[in-house]
């Protein structure tokens, strides 16, 4: 039943869906590994499971506590989304009352060191994005409505926020569009930009939605869930370009050992 409704969320046609769910992945199908938190977050590790597969990936749920075991032969990581990063990871005190999520910002933390360390292919998504951006030595904003004044968010699944896509960059390439519909479901956002990062969408209000890297393996952040809004075409490239670059760096680590 719960593959039946995520299937017609995402926009399945009725004739395909069971063929689809049987396929098997393909033989240089990549591990992807998706991090979310100890208890719960059932919903975003299904569609974000369900983006994955259909991009042609193996896909594996990693949460806390890190055991280095888990991300054996894991060829890319998603950073998935959920509650707000202690802003203790970047040196500032809390501005507000929130029951941060200690355990699961040091498992994607020793997660990320892992993924910098071997060069994997990374997505992170809303908070993954934001965590990235701290990873790097950025900062955020604890509360966007508070911290910038005359701010209204507006929080909805559905795509009705305007973002609009840097030209040149890895996000605009990749999309095939200059702007894009989005949901929105985030109170933080990216404040001082991480090191080797840059901003590669923001919305009409001047907030960053998408940050990458300059330069090197791929490494892409978005303050959306596209996971929820992969029926679109445009959301399918972005799981399917880190799916890509997973790919590749997995026959690129094949190639060096067999040598």
């Amino acid at each position: 039943m719960r593959r039946r409704m995520l299937a017609q969320f995402a926009g399945w046609r009725p004739q395909r869906r069971a063929a689809w769910f049987t396929q098997p992945a393909p033989r240089d199908a990549p591990l992807i590994g998706v991090t979310g938190p100890a208890h719960g977050g059932r919903s975003g590790w299904a569609f974000t499971w369900l983006a994955l597969r259909s991009a042609g990936a193996h896909v594996r749920r990693l949460r806390p506590p890190f055991r280095a075991e888990a991300l054996e032969g894991i060829a890319g990581i998603v950073i998935g989304g959920g509650a707000h990063v202690s802003p203790e990871r970047y040196a500032e005190s809390p501005s507000i009352e929130y029951v941060y999520d200690e355990e699961r910002d040091e498992f994607e933390w020793r997660v990320l060191q892992h993924a910098m360390h071997l060069t994997l292919p990374l997505l992170g998504i809303c908070r993954g994005a934001q965590l990235l951006n701290v990873f790097r030595g950025g900062s955020l904003y604890q509360n966007l409505p508070e911290d910038i004044p005359g701010l209204h968010l507006r929080r909805h699944v559905t795509a009705r926020k305007h973002v609009d896509l840097v030209p040149g960059s890895r996000l605009a390439e990749l999309m095939h569009t200059r702007s894009v519909l989005v949901n929105s479901l985030h109170r933080q956002g990216v404040r001082n930009l991480g090191e080797g990062l840059s901003v590669s969408a923001r919305d009409r209000d001047g907030i960053v939605q998408a940050i990458e890297a300059s330069s090197g393996p791929f490494l892409l952040g978005v303050q959306w869930h596209p996971e929820y809004l992969f029926r679109a075409p445009a959301q399918r490239r972005i799981f399917a370009a880190l799916v890509g670059a997973a790919r590749a760096n997995a026959r690129t680590v094949h190639a060096a050992c067999s040598g």
